[in-house]
This record gives structure tokens, C-alpha cells and sequence, in this order.
């Protein structure tokens, strides 16, 4: 399984708001929030899925992902799924 993560760079006096990208120990990436459109999850993905091309993975599929304290988690599903059941 890969987990891909994303953080925000905030917007300084000289430069736009970015998005880190990176994945276990590759380098990570800096790309323009502005390249993409969209809700703060379409954005980061968008972003992910420039990592992935520029990185030159050689794998696709579906993707879930979650927000963490400082931007989003994406995995791709390639193993088995398990559900936990909340408690009531």
C-alpha cells in the first residue's frame, strides 16, 4: 500500500499559497494551489495526482484518502478492505 501526504505551504509576501506532496522517504514536491480548482480535497488530490506523474509510479487504481492536522492522507486500495463498525 502507498500512502501519499499532502501539508499547505501558507501564502507569504513573496510567494502563493503551495501544497507539499510526498511519499515515504521520496522527495517531496511544492506545487501551486492555483494550478487546481475546486473544494480543499479536489485541490489536493490534484495535486497527488501530479506527484504521481512526476514521480513516474507505475500504478493506478482507487484512492481514498482523509484530512490530517495540517492538509490530507491518500492511499491507494490494493488490499483487503475492513470495516469498523461504530459503536452505538
Amino acid at each position: 500500500m502507498v500512502s501519499i501526504q499532502t501539508a499547505v505551504i501558507p501564502v507569504s509576501n513573496t510567494r502563493p499559497t503551495r501544497i507539499k506532496v510526498w511519499a515515504g522517504d521520496r522527495k517531496a514536491k511544492i506545487y501551486s494551489r492555483d494550478r487546481w480548482q475546486g473544494d480543499d480535497a479536489a485541490v489536493h488530490f490534484g495535486a497527488v495526482q501530479q506527484y504521481v506523474t512526476d514521480c513516474g509510479f507505475r500504478f493506478g487504481g482507487e484512492v481514498v484518502s482523509g484530512g490530517t492536522r495540517d492538509g490530507y492522507a491518500f492511499c491507494f486500495v490494493d488490499s483487503d478492505r475492513f470495516t469498523i463498525q461504530a459503536e452505538k
